[in-house]
C-alpha cells in the first residue's frame, strides 16, 4: 500500500543548476535502490532491451538534469523574479531559479500565487521541445541503435513529468515558446550538466516553425499507439 502523499510541501528559494544537480542525484539514488545492477531492473532492461545498466544510469540522469529545463525561459525568469521580488524586496535576482519561496501554509505566500497564476508560463512541455539539443551528449553509454528510443523516452518523462503530455491544438504550433531562453541558458546547463552544450544549434531549435509536430514526431517514437507496445 503506497504511503499517504504529504501534499504540497513549502518550497525554498532554489537556483536552477543547484535543483537540477539534486533531482538528479536522488534519482540515480532511487535507481540503485530499485535494483539497476544486480536486481531485476538492471536485468529486465538489460535482457528486453538490450540496454545496460549505464545505459539506464545515463537515461535517468539526464532526464533529471534536464526536467526543468523549460523553466530557462525568458519568460518564466521574468515571472520568478517578479514573484520573489514582491515577497522580499531586496531580492536580487542573479541567477536563474528553478523554485521560488512558497509556503502554502502562509495566507501572504497563497494571495501572491492566486496574483500571479495567470503569469507564470508553463515549462515542461517547453524543456521536453528544447531536451533533444542536449541529450545525445548526456548519452554517452546507449548504444547507437537505441539511442532515438531512450532519447525519445527521456523527451517523454520531461514532458508529462507533472502529468501532463502535449498541449493541445488550441496553444497553436508554437506550443507557446516563442520568447526563447535566458542570455545565461548555456552557462547554467553547463554547470548542472558539466558539458558545454551547442549553442548554435540550439538556435536552430528555436526557429522551428511548427514546434508542436517537431515535439510530437520524438515523443511518438516510443509513445504512439503501435510504439508503446513494443517500448
Amino acid at each position: 500500500t503506497p504511503p499517504k502523499r504529504p501534499g504540497h510541501l513549502a518550497l525554498r528559494y532554489e537556483p536552477w543548476a543547484e535543483h537540477a544537480c539534486l533531482v538528479a542525484k536522488e534519482a540515480e539514488r532511487r535507481l540503485v535502490e530499485d535494483g539497476l545492477e544486480d536486481g531485476l531492473l538492471g536485468r529486465g532492461f538489460l535482457t528486453r532491451y538490450g540496454l545496460p545498466p549505464a545505459s539506464m544510469r545515463d537515461a535517468v540522469r539526464a532526464t533529471a538534469l534536464l526536467h526543468d529545463l523549460g523553466k530557462l525561459r525568458t519568460r518564466w525568469q521574468e515571472w520568478a523574479k517578479l514573484v520573489q521580488t514582491d515577497r522580499d524586496p531586496t531580492y536580487q535576482h542573479t541567477e536563474p531559479l528553478a523554485h521560488t519561496d512558497y509556503d502554502p501554509t502562509c495566507p501572504e505566500d497563497r494571495e501572491r500565487e492566486r496574483r500571479f497564476r495567470s503569469k507564470r508560463p508553463p515549462h515542461a512541455a517547453p524543456g521536453a521541445f528544447y531536451a533533444p539539443v542536449l541529450l545525445p551528449s548526456l548519452l554517452p553509454h546507449v548504444p547507437a541503435k537505441k539511442k532515438p528510443y531512450v532519447l525519445a523516452a527521456c523527451v517523454a518523462a520531461i514532458l508529462s513529468h507533472h502529468g501532463g503530455w502535449v498541449p493541445g491544438q488550441s496553444t497553436g504550433v508554437s506550443l507557446d515558446i516563442d520568447d526563447g531562453l535566458t542570455a545565461d541558458w548555456p552557462w547554467t546547463v553547463s554547470a548542472a550538466t558539466g558539458l558545454m552544450p551547442d549553442v548554435q544549434l540550439m538556435t536552430q531549435c528555436a526557429a522551428f516553425p511548427d514546434k508542436r509536430r517537431a515535439l510530437e514526431e520524438i515523443v511518438n517514437l516510443v509513445a504512439d499507439e503501435g510504439a508503446m507496445r513494443e517500448w
